[in-house]
C-alpha cells in the first residue's frame, strides 16, 4: 500500500506501527530548478510572448506545490485566451497575486 498525505501529525499511529506503512519518504516542495522545468513542460504547445521570463516567474513562486504551478499557469492561459493575448508575465504576476500557496508555512515539514 501506498499512502501520500499533507498533514503526517494526522496519521493514525496505529497504521504507522511495524508492518503497516513502514518507509516514510518526505517529498519537498519544488526547488528552483524544478519549478523551471515544469513551467516549461506545462506551456509547452502554448501560446507564449517571446519575452515571458520563466527564470523571473520561478523565483517568485517559491512555496508553491507543483499542483499550484500546474494551476497558476492554466488559469494564466485562461486569462490571455480571455484578453486575446499570448502568455506573458503580467498574466502571471496577476494570477499569482491572486492564488496564495495552498499549503501555509506552518504546515510545512522540513523532515517526516
Amino acid at each position: 500500500m501506498i499512502g501520500a498525505t499533507n498533514r503526517p501529525k494526522a496519521i493514525d499511529p496505529a497504521m504507522l506501527r511495524t508492518g503497516r506503512l513502514e518507509k516514510h519518504i518526505y517529498i519537498d516542495f519544488p526547488d528552483f530548478n524544478a519549478r523551471l522545468g515544469m513551467l516549461k513542460q506545462y506551456l509547452e504547445n502554448r501560446p507564449c510572448s517571446d519575452d515571458l521570463d520563466l527564470f523571473n516567474l520561478a523565483i517568485l513562486m517559491v512555496g508553491y506545490t507543483s499542483s499550484d504551478l500546474r494551476y497558476i499557469v492554466n488559469e494564466t492561459a485562461k486569462l490571455a485566451l480571455k484578453e486575446d493575448c499570448q502568455i506573458n508575465d503580467i498574466f502571471f504576476k496577476t494570477i499569482i497575486e491572486k492564488y496564495k500557496p495552498s499549503v501555509r508555512n506552518d504546515d510545512r515539514f522540513s523532515q517526516f
